[in-house]
């Protein structure tokens, strides 16, 4: 399932950013303004979390809850419907998206504030640039993305991705 395959790899490429923060990274400045390296990590252990199917964390190991939430959208039916995400009900494929774009944004974000390389395939980048771009007049309301930033036709899809939620494909932490 195509769905599913796309949500194993970016809560995949997610944790292995997060296996690769050290201690003293921590403090560490972020593409998001307001967080630091440590409180990146625990905002990714929310959204694993928020977006597990089956909300029963065993754990606060981001490793761990990123493996019980891909679990939880294994069975094609965990795709149909709703689910409570957060403080609402939503339709199972946009709280999908959602996590899964979270996983991806929030990963390069990890990545790049520790220095680290960030591989993401073309095809899950286009997947998370589309929901980005559903999202992204709600999201910019909310306060979750900045302004669109411009980037070459000849973008990459995950630079595409950074720009509609307001991220610089070159931000570097200094």
């Amino acid at each position: 399932m195509r769905q599913h395959n796309l949500m194993v790899r970016a809560a995949d490429l997610a944790t292995s950013v997060v296996r690769g923060v050290r201690p003293d990274q921590l403090t560490l400045p972020t593409p998001c303004a307001d967080w630091d390296v440590r409180a990146l990590l625990e905002h990714l252990s929310y959204v694993a979390i928020l977006g597990n199917r089956s909300a029963t964390p065993a754990s606060i190991d981001f490793c761990v809850l990123a493996e019980q939430l891909t679990e939880s959208w294994a069975d094609p039916g965990a795709w149909e419907g709703t689910m409570v995400f957060g403080a609402a009900e939503l339709p199972a494929p946009l709280a999908a998206e959602l996590t899964m774009g979270d996983l991806v944004l929030h990963g390069w974000d990890l990545a790049t504030a520790t220095g680290r390389e960030f591989k993401c395939d073309d095809e899950l980048a286009a997947a998370v640039e589309a929901g980005c771009r559903s999202t992204a007049e709600l999201a910019r309301t909310m306060g979750l993305f900045g302004p669109e930033l411009a980037v070459p036709p000849d973008a990459s899809p995950l630079d595409r991705a950074l720009a509609v939620s307001g991220r610089d494909p070159s931000w570097s932490g200094g």
